[in-house]
């Protein structure tokens, strides 16, 4: 028996917030200690009382590394869009008792409901993740019967609770705490 379904036509913006998804919830790590090098290098170039061409290149390249904190996500989205050639997949999400049921053009498969890893959620799309780096996407307003109540559904049949993705704004000890209970062990 079906309880609800979803579903899921991806594009170019889709498959960005995709990888930007996935790098914010498993690649913390990167994205903190990037950061706090290129603070360090800033300050360095500013404040210390080293040479002004060795303050210059410091002070660059810590400039240069705050912004490219998203750039493996940016780069990972373009090179699976390159990859793909304007063929981006479309797939059915059906929820069922025991299993999830993927159609896509390439056939269908089922889920256990065991199998998803971490669950994730935005203001547009739901991700349930399988592995750090495997993701079913689909959007929100495509959930029928009702988003509240398959929220409350998805989070008794996984044992989860949903996340939010991580900023370097939201990063702090209890979210870090409630993101590590709401995953599971591998």
């Amino acid at each position: 028996m079906i309880m609800f379904s979803a579903q899921m036509k991806h594009n170019e913006k889709t498959i960005q917030r995709l990888a930007q998804t996935q790098d914010s919830a498993f690649c913390w790590k990167r994205r903190i200690v990037q950061f706090l090098i290129s603070l360090v290098l800033i300050w360095i170039g500013l404040f210390s009382s080293i040479n002004s061409s060795v303050s210059i290149v410091c002070l660059l390249f810590g400039c240069w590394m705050v912004v490219s904190i998203d750039q493996p996500p940016k780069n990972r989205s373009k090179r699976i869009i390159r990859d793909i050639a304007g063929n981006y997949p479309n797939a059915e999400y059906l929820f069922h008792e025991n299993t999830i049921s993927v159609r896509n053009e390439d056939g269908s498969e089922q889920i256990n409901y065991d199998d998803i890893f971490r669950i994730i959620e935005d203001d547009q799309y739901i991700y349930l993740f399988i592995n750090k780096y495997s993701a079913y996407m689909f959007s929100r307003e495509s959930i029928m019967p009702n988003d509240i109540e398959f929220q409350a559904y998805l989070q008794d049949k996984i044992g989860l609770k949903f996340t939010k993705p991580l900023s370097l704004a939201s990063i702090n000890l209890l979210s870090l705490l409630y993101v590590k209970k709401n995953t599971k062990k591998v």
